[in-house]
């Protein structure tokens, strides 16, 4: 004969608030996007309709693309703007304490006194309060015990078994008062048990992949008010690996200067390059991200610092980024993954870059004027993004290119990358001054260089 027993303490809990006035706020973000979608939509069809004049010369012409251009980069702006204020404003909610009443019963152990069987009774409702204070999900941390009885020749033998559970709690217990506590014995079985009521003070902790999780949902809900040409022309795209979004905005073909007169010599000469289009992630790979390859395998784990998912991922090297993450994604997803080449990267960092913009919203740099703190390294998306919707291609931490370092650019560097010692770093990092975060300015690392201020984002072709 046999019997098994099995307890699992594993919850996930998933609630939604909806208000009123976050309705009326999402009406008024709509109508907002229809409006800009409107005009993109009209700057577009006067193109088209004067392209059709058989007077139409090519100044107009030029200028009315332009213009076109710039309201729909205006358009995919304002979406991403609207997706960070609603996120952060109901992930602000989220956080927010609360008081809840919390009403626990737990059964006494033989020898545990009066206080001890409190106590526990206390810990258990403490727990179920971090549970729904979390608000969305809840991990928790619990031991799995399974015993099994078996009967062999009438001699009883007894097995017990443990497996730990990992799960985390959501939420901070701030404060928490006993209101009453009652005992109940069974004079019969001698069996007692306590029951407390509760008041506690919990907030949920700031989860920043929940926040991610926001973003998406808004963007998702909101992107249905594009205008067309926008959706058609598929400014970004959203890639889940393992339930993480990997967002990837489009970076459309062009020309640009390539290099500058006003930096070091390494930036120099200047020329008028011709980029194809490809996808840039919008942000650096982050701890989160790359956790997923170290916990597959596939990736050393040495520097990844698992208590901070969402810091970009440093430490890594070029080796390490070419010979395990980048086979080890592309494998996940079916796609081909890549560095950006120095050429793709500048030209996404001075799409339409306004030198006059305030370095101190745009970069995480250690710069003075911008903060009085100690520098140090924040999480992705914490400043603001460029028109384009990427973030921290200036400061917070430099990243690897594809591209051989010369110290000149007297040629395109177009080597392989496998067949050069030195790599191209560019953006500068939370360690340097703002000068290391300009577009063109250049750095030159070994390939298995491993440093704390040096990371990566990822490139898709077209």
């Amino acid at each position: 004969m046999a019997s098994r027993s099995m307890f699992q303490t594993f919850i996930f809990l998933f609630i939604v608030l909806l208000s009123q006035g976050a309705d009326a706020q999402e009406s008024d973000s709509a109508n907002a996007l229809k409006s800009a979608a409107q005009q993109t939509e009209l700057a577009w069809q006067t193109l088209q309709d004067y392209l059709a004049e058989p007077s139409a010369n090519k100044q107009t012409a030029k200028q009315l693309r332009k213009n076109y251009q710039q309201l729909q980069q205006q358009e995919l702006h304002l979406l991403n703007q609207l997706v960070e204020s609603q996120a952060q404003q109901e992930f602000d909610t989220y956080i927010k304490p609360q008081s809840l009443k919390i009403k626990s019963t737990v059964e006494c152990q033989r020898l545990e006194t009066k206080q001890q069987c409190t106590e526990k009774a206390v810990r258990s409702g403490l727990e179920n309060a971090a549970k729904q204070g979390a608000s969305y999900y809840v991990e928790a941390r619990s031991t799995l015990h399974s015993s099994r009885v078996e009967t062999t020749d009438n001699i009883d033998i007894e097995q017990t078994f443990s497996e730990q559970v990992d799960m985390q709690a959501g939420a901070h217990i701030l404060r928490y008062d006993l209101l009453d506590k009652q005992f109940d014995e069974n004079p019969v079985t001698s069996e007692r048990e306590v029951m407390v009521r509760l008041n506690v003070l919990v907030a949920a902790k700031k989860n920043l992949q929940y926040l991610q999780q926001l973003k998406d949902k808004y963007r998702n809900q909101l992107s249905v008010y594009l205008s067309q040409k926008v959706k058609d022309d598929n400014q970004y795209q959203t890639i889940n690996i393992n339930s993480i979004a990997l967002n990837l905005m489009k970076i459309p073909a062009g020309q640009f200067v390539f290099g500058s007169l006003a930096g070091e010599k390494s930036e120099q000469p200047t020329s008028k390059q011709h980029v194809a289009g490809f996808y840039l992630s919008a942000t650096e790979v982050t701890n989160r991200l790359y956790q997923e390859c170290v916990n597959e395998l596939a990736c050393s784990s040495t520097f990844v610092t698992e208590d901070a998912p969402d810091l970009p991922v440093v430490n890594i090297s070029f080796e390490q980024i070419q010979n395990q993450f980048l086979p080890w994604l592309n494998r996940k997803t079916g796609k081909q993954f890549r560095l950006p080449s120095e050429l793709e990267w500048e030209y996404a960092a001075k799409f339409q870059y306004n030198v006059k913009e305030d370095i101190c919203l745009l970069a995480n740099v250690n710069e003075d004027s911008c903060t009085q703190v100690k520098p140090k390294v924040a999480a992705v998306a914490q400043y603001k993004s460029n028109s384009l919707g990427i973030f921290d291609l200036a400061g917070n931490v430099a990243e690897w290119t594809s591209s051989c370092w010369l110290n000149h650019h007297k040629k395109r560097v177009n080597t392989k990358s496998t067949l050069c010692d030195m790599l191209v770093v560019k953006g500068g990092s939370w360690y340097q001054p703002a000068f290391y975060a300009r577009p063109s300015a250049r750095i030159g690392r070994e390939r298995k260089s491993q440093l704390d201020t040096l990371g990566f984002r990822l490139a898709l072709s077209y």
